[in-house]
C-alpha cells in the first residue's frame, strides 16, 4: 500500500520542532594564512530541534523559506520571521518513510520530497497536503533538484534504482528516463544531482566514481567526468551555471568550469582540505563563495572565482551531511536531530594601494 500523506494533526503535535540557542563558543573559525585579505563573519543564530535526524535542508530560491526533511516529516519555515513554522508535511504514523531529498519549486509554493518508498511528492506549502505523487522509481529517491525558472516547470529525481527522471510538474508525467550503467550489465545508483539554473543540463553523481552530465531536453550524455576514486555524494551548480562543485567520499572537492558544454570541461581546482569524506557542498546566493562540509565535523569556505580555500569552521559534534546557503544565512545538518542556523558572511578586502613614487 502507498503511504498516506496528510497535513498536521493533534497526534503529531510532539513532532513540532523547537528553537534553541547553542553556545557560540562551540565553533571556531580559522582563516588560512594565505588568505589574509579575507574576513569571515560566522555567528550562531539558533538550532531547530527535530524528533529525528535531519537528512536534508534547502532554501527556497528567494531565500524566504527553509525546508528540512526527516523521518516521515518535512517542515517549512519562514526565514524572515526567524524560522517560525509555516507548514508540517507528514505521512500517517503506520508508515516509516525517511525523506532523503528536498527542494522547492521556482516560486516557493511547492516543496518536492524524495523518500525511501521511491515516490516523489509535490506538497502545497499553503494547504499542507500532497498535490501530486510521481510514480516510476523502483528504489529510494536519493537526490532531487527543481527548475529555478517559473517558465520551465520541471523537477529531476535520482534513485538507487540507477535511473534519473525528468518530470513535468504541470502534467505530472515523466518526460525523460535516463538509465545509468557502469558497464554493459551493471547499473549504478544515483547519489547526487545538480540542475543547471538555465535547465539545459543536469549533473549526476553516481555511487560509482563518475560524474555524468546529460541534456535536460533530450537525455543525451554530454560529458563523463572521471576524477574521483569514490562516490560523489553532493553536487552544486553556481547560480549562473558557470561552475559545478563536486563533493566526494574520497575526501576531496573538485570545481569545474561548465561555461562551454561543447568542449571538454576544464578542472579548475581540487581541494583536499578535509581530512575525511566530503558529504555536502553549496554556493552562496551570488556565486562568489563555495563551502563544503564533511566527515571531519568541519566546514571549509572557498573563493569560487579564485579557486582558493580561505577558511575553516570547526566544532560540529558530528559529520556535516547537508548544507544550504542563502544570503547571509547558512543552514547545516550535522548528523543529529537539529538544523543549525548561522550567519555566514565573507568579505574580500582590496589590497592596500602602493604608495605613489616621487617623481624624478
Amino acid at each position: 500500500a502507498r503511504p498516506n500523506c496528510m497535513a498536521s494533526s493533534s497526534a503529531e503535535a510532539a513532532a513540532v520542532p523547537n528553537i534553541t540557542y547553542p553556545n557560540e563558543a562551540l565553533w571556531q573559525v580559522r582563516t588560512e594564512e594565505s588568505a589574509a585579505r579575507y574576513s569571515i563573519t560566522f555567528r550562531s543564530l539558533c538550532r531547530i530541534e527535530h524528533a529525528h535526524i535531519v537528512g536534508c535542508v534547502r532554501h527556497s530560491n528567494d531565500g524566504k523559506s527553509l525546508a528540512t526533511g526527516t523521518d516521515r516529516h518535512a517542515f517549512v519555515y519562514d526565514v524572515e520571521s526567524f524560522y517560525q513554522l509555516k507548514a508540517r508535511l507528514h505521512f500517517a504514523a503506520e508508515h516509516e518513510v525517511f525523506i532523503r531529498a528536498i527542494c522547492f519549486s521556482a516560486n516557493g509554493s511547492v516543496v518536492f520530497t524524495g523518500s525511501e518508498d521511491g515516490c516523489l511528492r509535490a506538497w502545497s506549502v499553503k494547504h499542507q497536503h500532497v498535490r501530486h505523487t510521481f510514480y516510476g522509481h523502483s528504489g529510494d529517491i536519493s537526490a532531487l533538484d527543481a527548475s529555478r525558472r517559473t517558465d520551465v516547470p520541471l523537477v529531476v529525481s535520482g534513485s538507487s534504482d540507477g535511473t534519473v527522471r525528468v518530470w513535468d510538474t504541470d502534467t505530472g508525467k515523466c518526460d525523460i528516463t535516463i538509465a545509468l550503467r557502469d558497464g554493459p550489465h551493471e547499473q549504478t545508483g544515483v547519489s547526487s544531482i545538480a540542475l543547471d539554473p538555465n535547465c539545459e543540463w543536469v549533473a549526476v553523481g553516481c555511487t560509482g566514481t563518475l560524474i555524468r552530465l546529460f541534456s535536460v531536453s533530450t537525455g543525451a550524455l554530454l560529458h563523463n567526468i572521471e576524477r574521483h576514486n569514490q562516490a560523489v555524494f553532493s553536487l552544486a551548480a553556481a547560480p549562473d551555471g558557470s561552475l559545478l562543485a563536486a563533493a566526494s567520499l574520497d575526501s576531496s572537492l573538485t570545481l569545474w568550469d561548465t561555461t562551454n558544454m561543447a568542449s571538454r570541461l576544464p578542472l579548475l581546482a581540487t581541494f583536499t582540505a578535509h581530512t575525511a569524506m566530503v558529504l555536502s557542498c553549496a554556493f552562496s546566493s551570488d556565486g562568489r563563495w563555495l563551502l563544503s562540509g564533511g566527515g571531519d565535523c568541519a566546514l571549509r569556505v572557498y573563493d569560487a572565482g579564485e579557486a582558493e580555500c580561505i577558511g575553516t569552521i570547526s566544532g560540529f559534534g558530528a559529520s556535516v551531511i547537508a548544507t544550504s546557503w542563502s544570503g547571509g544565512r547558512l543552514v547545516v545538518s550535522s548528523g543529529d536531530q537539529g538544523a543549525y542556523v548561522f550567519q555566514l558572511i565573507v568579505i574580500k578586502h582590496r589590497p592596500p594601494r602602493e604608495p605613489a613614487q616621487p617623481s624624478q
